[in-house]
């Protein structure tokens, strides 16, 4: 029996998710901060070895390269401000040269204000606004920095450090420019947001408070496009709506974890923001469409920031990548998470929020809930009550792998393990096991999967065994049809050890 996890979500909580966040500081609501937990249960095996394997967590050590500002507003949350830094300042520093608060809140801080984080004044930098520049103050801080990537977040979020530093270690390769996380909800309406016009117009909507590493000049350029055209004030209080749109290209997504805080009394969800937030979007298209109407009929303009021509490689991705919970890593895949979708072409950008409105209208409400409930993410949450699903059948070329961003663990005994339900078994003894160094050239791996029941489980372990050769990402392909979804409950790296 395919698919045996049963599917029990509240669909009006989905219909809430999907709604915009928007700023309505006339109605605000408080919240209860939640507790941050930086300790991540991993588990190399969930089988009862009785001592004739033993596994572990393979050492990996990516460079150091603190060459990244981190960037934090403060406007209600201080103690999540405050928890944030202390975590970034004392995981990060391989990372970070600078944590950047910039500070909203007409009452000003200090340095004392932080003394709980014990964290260096060379690298800790507080900025108290004499005004309260909204969303434009992310891009301000950036633009400050001396680093060569930033790395933005809402102050009612927490990233884990792994996550962080898969990202740090992927920007640096990334033909886009900027990683964005979000949440499964979120990565629903950026997926169904994305719009081609004509061949010289791409564009789709997603937002940076969930965490967007970015490359520093990518801001500078954006805040001088801003400038160029002349923006209002109102336009650049409210940038985030304009940041992904008007780069005229399609930036690299990633599902995360959705590890809210809460805290505060944030601008809340309403219509009044609603509203306001489709307008920026909708102004946006329409700023696209006509810089780039500007940049087809005079291509000596030099308007900065927008990308113009649409590269040749710029076909949209049909990869999905989520981010390891507890290992620096991600999982990619290009198994099928919805069904076959309205198309992308739209006349103009403007047309942006109305398209992707027409795209939900036309999914089920089953298919909405699936990529929600089902989303890669669950495959590397260190969860196994969660899972990965497919939404169809697998398919022949079905693919899912692990990267974990550097060649490495030459000469170690290692495993590539996946915790499944019992009828994606089917689709494992049909698949065989590639591994690359550059994510570029691969080789298949001798042998398949051994798989073994748990204990007091209906779940299946899987083991590939890798070559003892340096590698840097691992998948399984699907060689042949099976008529069963792909289950994935967990998918991790481990070491065989005789400790």
């Amino acid at each position: 029996m395919c698919h045996s996890v049963g599917r029990f979500i509240w669909f009006c909580v989905l219909i809430s998710f999907l709604a915009y966040y928007a700023i309505d500081a006339e109605h605000p609501i408080s919240f209860h901060t939640s507790k941050i937990n930086t300790e991540i249960r991993w588990r190399a095996t969930y089988l009862s070895t009785g001592g004739q394997v033993n596994y572990r967590r393979p050492e990996l050590k990516l460079p150091e390269s603190p060459d990244t500002t981190a960037v934090i507003l403060n406007w209600s949350r201080l103690p999540n401000v405050v928890q944030l830094v202390k975590i970034m300042c004392s995981s990060l520093q391989d990372t970070f040269a600078q944590i950047f608060v910039w500070n909203n809140n007409p009452q000003p801080l200090n340095f004392e204000d932080f003394a709980e984080t014990l964290c260096p004044r060379h690298i800790l930098k507080i900025h108290n606004s004499p005004d309260n520049v909204y969303f434009q103050a992310r891009f301000l801080a950036c633009a400050q920095a001396t680093t060569r990537y930033c790395f933005i977040q809402d102050d009612d979020y927490f990233i884990q450090t792994p996550i962080i530093h898969a990202m740090r270690a992927r920007i640096a390769e990334s033909r886009h420019g900027a990683i964005f996380l979000l949440p499964a909800h979120e990565m629903l309406y950026s997926t169904l947001s994305t719009i081609r016009a004509g061949p010289s117009v791409q564009a789709l909507f997603a937002w940076l408070g969930y965490g967007v590493m970015v490359e520093s000049f990518q801001i500078q350029d954006f805040l001088s496009l801003l400038r160029t055209i002349n923006a209002t004030e109102d336009v650049l209080r409210m940038a985030d709506n304009y940041f992904t749109i008007l780069s005229n290209r399609l930036p690299e997504l990633w599902f995360d974890q959705n590890h809210e805080l809460g805290g505060g009394t944030p601008f809340t969800v309403g219509t009044v923001g609603e509203e306001r937030n489709k307008r920026h979007i909708v102004d946006a298209g329409f700023m696209l469409d006509s810089l780039v109407n500007v940049l087809t009929h005079n291509s000596a303009d030099n308007i900065p920031y927008i990308s113009f021509p649409t590269p040749p490689s710029s076909a949209v991705d049909a990869t999905t990548r989520a981010a390891c919970i507890s290992f620096p890593c991600m999982v990619e895949t290009n198994i099928k998470l919805l069904p076959e979708l309205l198309n992308d072409t739209v006349s103009s950008a403007s047309e942006l929020v109305l398209h992707a409105a027409n795209r939900l209208d036309a999914l089920s409400n089953d298919s909405k809930m699936h990529f929600v409930e089902f989303s890669p993410s669950s495959a590397v949450d260190a969860n196994p009550a969660t899972s990965f699903q497919s939404f169809g059948d697998a398919m022949e070329g079905d693919w899912i792998a692990l990267d974990w961003m550097i060649a490495d663990f030459e000469d170690k005994d290692l495993e590539l393990a996946l915790l499944i339900d019992p009828s994606t078994e089917a689709i494992m003894s049909n698949s065989r096991l590639e591994s690359s160094v550059d994510s570029k050239h691969w080789h298949k791996v001798t042998g398949g999967a051994s798989c073994t029941m748990v204990e007091g489980s209906v779940l299946l372990e899987c083991g590939f065994a890798l070559d003892k050769a340096p590698s840097r990402k691992v998948r399984v392909w699907l060689e042949r049809e099976v008529a069963c979804g792909w289950a994935v409950h967990e998918m991790w790296l481990r070491e065989k050890w005789s400790g």
